[in-house]
């Protein structure tokens, strides 16, 4: 790597899937979901409403249809 990176990265593809699961599928909410994963609230709205790891909500979407 060349220096630009996601050094802070605490979510990995399959755990942002499964937080647009729980969120999308199972109903549950941001508050309910930060106990589950080692990110704050605010991560997990911007991850359900698209504006981050837009790559992962993207492909979910496009799956759940």
């Amino acid at each position: 790597m060349n220096g630009i990176g996601f050094n802070n990265v605490n979510l990995t593809d399959k755990g942002v899937y499964k937080i647009l699961y729980l969120n999308k599928g199972e109903g549950l909410q941001p508050h309910q979901l930060e106990t589950m994963f080692p990110v704050t609230k605010a991560t997990i709205r911007s991850i359900v409403n698209g504006k981050s790891r837009k790559d992962c909500y993207g492909l979910f979407m496009k799956l759940a249809k």
